[in-house]
């Protein structure tokens, strides 16, 4: 639920959110919306030790931690630095790296990296729809150049994207959807698009052989781009302009080079960032990320224990 008092600006952030114990109050209205509830017993009230960010309920004794659940789960850094960093990385419009979070708080590279990637997580709504209407789906490459590396040929450095991005009626791009796929077979190209449009949609791929049996489940438009490379923009301008920005944000913020195991968290960052690109105030996409922080345990705790066996990239 959209709060219409929530801070747009960073000094109303940090009016509202500069210390502990005001972080640990949203955090506990988020947690409960109803109001306490202990998991024990039928208790509806309890006393807050701020301390240990702790709820203990007051007819049984039973301590709940604030932070289980969440995104926030076994942090040992401050709340106010957790939701600073999220402001941050939400309200600017290309997000920022792990060096731009470090530079900010002072932590070291890794930690940055995992607060960056749990961020990231949040974004990723688990009652998101699926595409609707008309839909242009087609695979790109991403990532830096490589010597003798030519065309659709991988090499070392390329990943291969798959994407679909809605036509809404007036032609503009509706919401898209980027994922990584391991090659541009059938099995994996047909799987994405199952994955992320709703079955009865209408599906407009190019001449490749691997969206051949779409229609069986789509609606399935064909287009051949024949040999002429320039023709794909003009024939999918709006999965095209999608691919386009997205490789200018890994080029802008990531400096061209995104790890192929992170590359879903990359593309789940963009795909929320587009999909409400025109949202009237960046403190809607911040609520949105604060709700689904709060909600939801980050699936990423493997990435940081990873980490710690190895050092992990910039971004």
């Amino acid at each position: 639920m959209i709060d219409p008092d929530f801070p747009s600006t960073l000094p109303e952030f940090q009016a509202r959110f500069g210390d502990e114990t005001a972080c640990l109050a949203y955090l506990r209205t988020q947690k409960w919306p109803e109001g306490f509830r202990c998991p024990r017993c039928p208790s509806t009230h309890s006393y807050t030790i701020e301390s240990r960010q702790l709820e203990e309920c007051a007819a049984c004794g039973h301590q709940t931690s604030l932070t289980a659940g969440t995104m926030f789960h076994g942090t040992r850094k401050p709340l106010s630095s957790w939701f600073r960093a999220i402001f941050e990385f939400v309200s600017r419009k290309h997000g920022c790296n792990a060096m731009d979070i470090q530079r900010l708080f002072g932590f070291s590279r890794k930690i940055a990296w995992a607060w960056l990637h749990k961020i990231r997580d949040a974004m990723v709504s688990p009652e998101r729809s699926k595409l609707r209407g008309r839909v242009e789906v087609d695979e790109t490459y991403v990532g830096a150049a490589e010597a003798g590396v030519y065309g659709r040929d991988l090499g070392e450095k390329k990943h291969i994207i798959a994407g679909a991005v809605e036509e809404t009626d007036d032609g503009r791009c509706g919401r898209c959807r980027l994922a990584p796929v391991t090659s541009a077979s059938a099995e994996h190209l047909q799987s994405f698009v199952a994955d992320v449009v709703q079955e009865g949609a209408v599906v407009h791929t190019d001449g490749l052989k691997s969206y051949k049996g779409l229609d069986h489940v789509f609606g399935h438009e064909v287009d051949v781009i024949g040999k002429d490379p320039a023709k794909a923009a003009e024939i999918f301008p709006r999965i095209h302009r999608v691919f386009s920005l997205f490789k200018r944000v890994v080029l802008s913020t990531y400096q061209g080079s995104i790890s192929e195991k992170y590359m879903s968290a990359y593309c789940n960052e963009f795909d929320f960032r587009f999909n409400r690109r025109d949202s009237g105030s960046r403190t809607h996409l911040l609520q949105r990320v604060m709700e689904t922080a709060v909600r939801c345990r980050a699936r990423v705790h493997r990435f940081v224990r990873a980490a710690r066996l190895a050092d992990v990239p910039a971004t």
